[in-house]
């Protein structure tokens, strides 16, 4: 009996890129991390804008109640992530009346908006 050996060439081609595709790849994810940085960056301002804008209808509900309640005295109220500060200031000149002051601050305690009004009371 005769035995054949069969030799098998095994040439193996590895599979590899060239410096252009990786060059291309790079440059393509380059280009979507820039656009991903400028929408990160548009999403942060309006949702400042938000936060504002949210302040401003605290702000007027809350000098609404304190005019409409005749509530004349300083307090603070923390209302979900605001807190809320009116002041009482009365005119020295005419007593009976006030300046009433809202102030509406975020969590870091930075002010977003401040609103002012008049008021005529009688005694």
């Amino acid at each position: 009996m005769k035995f054949k050996l069969k030799i098998f060439s095994q040439t193996k081609k590895l599979k590899a890129s060239t410096i252009v595709e990786v060059m291309v790849a790079f440059a393509i994810i380059a280009f979507i991390s820039t656009l991903g940085s400028i929408v990160f960056k548009n999403v942060q301002q309006s949702n400042s804008l938000f936060f504002k804008t949210q302040a401003i209808l605290k702000a007027e509900n809350f000098l609404e109640k304190t005019l409409s309640e005749k509530i004349y005295t300083d307090d603070i109220v923390m209302e979900d992530s605001y807190t809320i500060k009116r002041i009482i200031n009365r005119n020295p000149v005419f007593s009976d009346c006030i300046l009433i002051k809202i102030i509406v601050f975020d969590v870091n305690k930075n002010k977003l908006i401040e609103l002012q009004q008049l008021q005529n009371i009688k005694n």
